[in-house]
């Protein structure tokens, strides 16, 4: 198992490249990242249900439509934000 800072974790998600075009994750499915310290905002992380470090949440119009802990490569970050936004459409 790889084990990654969430800091790493969060350049991925930021970096992520879509395969076709080379679009940042950010312009091609027009998302904004946002993170926080689970360690410094314990209640925040305690109302999300983050159980473990790294988990990446995915909202939509203000609710977790999706949801993956553990460590992702960039395209497959992509893919699973793209598949969950898809279906939470």
């Amino acid at each position: 198992m790889i084990h990654l800072k969430c800091s790493v974790i969060f350049a991925l998600v930021e970096n992520a490249s879509v395969v076709s075009g080379r679009a940042t994750l950010k312009a091609a499915l027009d998302v904004r990242l946002l993170k926080f310290n689970a360690d410094e905002e314990p209640r925040i992380a305690s109302e999300l249900g983050v159980a473990s470090i790294p988990t990446l949440l995915l909202f939509r119009n203000s609710n977790i439509v999706a949801r993956a802990a553990g460590a992702m490569d960039s395209r497959r970050i992509v893919s699973w934000a793209r598949t969950n936004l898809s279906r939470a459409a």
